[in-house]
């Protein structure tokens, strides 16, 4: 199957819907993407921030600000990886996040696990679960524990294998774990799984 780059899902997946609220232009949304796509994680920190911080206090939690959130939080585990900022520096720019809505990457459901593939934890649907990485799977990222909003069975999961989903949902916690390789962990609630962008 071929192997999804992960950074690229942000835009497409929302695209009308960020043009129709015009929180954050196209050509904001694709220069935050090239700097994505280069593994420029700090100049992506800092477009993302830029943009979240114009977001009226009312749009919070829209589409936009959403996406441009987990993408904030991306450049930080990028920086914190690399050892630019400390895990006490990135977890402060990001803790304000939580309680508010983020949009993940479309990815890939597996019944076995794999990086950056949406799996089920513990061979239970109630979580599910995440390793996110850089685009060639060096770099670990984050551990994200999703909880739907709605259950999903077992035979429900097994038919969406293989197939591409995004998922939205209130951003529980945020924490950092590791020595060596220090990444984000997150649990994210009341998620909601949308059919992908095709690949």
């Amino acid at each position: 199957m071929k192997k999804i780059i992960i950074l690229l899902f942000f835009v497409f997946a929302s695209c009308a819907v960020v043009r129709g609220q015009e929180l954050i232009s196209d050509e904001q949304f694709q220069k935050l993407i090239g700097f994505l796509n280069e593994e420029n994680w700090q100049e992506s920190a800092k477009l993302s921030e830029v943009l979240l911080l114009k977001i009226p206090a009312n749009q919070q939690d829209d589409d936009a600000p959403a996406i441009v959130r987990y993408m904030y939080i991306t450049s930080e585990a990028g920086l914190m990886y690399m050892g630019k900022v400390t895990k006490a520096e990135a977890l402060k720019n990001v803790t304000g996040f939580t309680g508010h809505t983020i949009f993940l990457p479309s990815r890939t459901v597996s019944l076995k696990f794999g990086l950056n593939y949406i799996v089920s934890s513990d061979n239970k649907t109630d979580t599910l679960s995440i390793s996110g990485t850089n685009r060639r799977g060096t770099d670990l990222f984050t551990f994200e524990s999703i909880v739907p909003a709605k259950p999903i069975t077992m035979d429900e999961l097994k038919g969406y294998a293989g197939k591409l989903f995004r998922i939205g949902g209130r951003l529980k916690s945020i924490t950092v774990a590791g020595s060596m390789l220090p990444h984000f962990i997150m649990v994210i609630d009341n998620a909601i799984l949308e059919p992908g962008d095709k690949q």
